[in-house]
């Protein structure tokens, strides 16, 4: 919902738009209500989404919006995306897909009419989260022995204590009750991306490409793990 309020802010009343890879339609939905309690209406919405039943999913909130749904990957749909067309292109938790994603920003900004905006996420690297893990793990594999638990119980112990830190400081650092249901979710998500070779980004290396861009970079939480959002503006 932070991310819909702050794509909205500063863009016309009256919106073309375009989100890459909508997945089952959970941002869209969001983006919607949004520009619906800010007065702005949607008037078409380009949808890139490789899944099928996008559109039956996210019915009745897009029944009175011109919706165009391109299935396929960006890479395989962008030259079907007309010039200087949209207001706003946004791809929340999807350009870490894209192969060369930096060329493909740049397409999306011709995309853009002069003053839209594109918004996108990157995975940041979670440092400080891989420290808490390790050092609440260990803690707790060393007390489980201590107290003289058995191996498998000692182990069931020390790979159940730190995720359950890990939800108690971002409750703290949010100042709000997560879901433990999306924190799963965020778990395996992040899990996925340590494992495979999907685009993460360092502090670094975010300032750096914002930079690049000519625009601005944020830290985030949301999804219950860290990412980048960048925020592009057409002169």
């Amino acid at each position: 919902m932070r991310i819909a309020i702050r794509m909205l802010d500063r863009l016309p009343n009256s919106l073309t738009l375009c989100e890459i890879g909508c997945h089952s339609g959970e941002q869209t939905r969001v983006v919607i209500d949004q520009a619906m309690k800010a007065g702005i209406a949607i008037n078409q919405m380009t949808l890139i989404e490789p899944s099928k039943g996008v559109l039956a999913a996210l019915a009745p909130a897009t029944n009175s919006i011109q919706v165009r749904l391109l299935e396929g990957t960006l890479e395989e749909r962008i030259v079907e995306m007309p010039r200087n067309y949209f207001d706003l292109i946004y791809a929340i938790g999807s350009m870490e897909y894209v192969d060369n994603f930096q060329l493909y920003v740049e397409e999306l900004i011709l995309r853009l009419r002069q003053g839209g905006k594109i918004f996108f996420t990157m995975n940041a690297v979670p440092f400080f989260r891989r420290i808490l893990l390790l050092s609440s793990s260990l803690a707790a594999l060393a007390i489980s022995f201590t107290i003289g638990l058995d191996v498998v119980s000692g182990l069931g112990v020390a790979l159940f204590v730190p995720f359950l830190t890990l939800y108690l400081v971002l409750c703290l650092r949010t100042r709000r009750r997560l879901s433990p249901y999306n924190f799963s979710i965020g778990v395996i998500h992040s899990l996925i991306f340590s494992t495979r070779s999907y685009s993460k980004l360092s502090r670094k290396k975010a300032e750096w490409l914002a930079t690049q861009l000519g625009e601005r970079v944020y830290g985030i939480e949301d999804a219950i793990f860290p990412l980048w959002l960048f925020e592009i503006t057409k002169r």
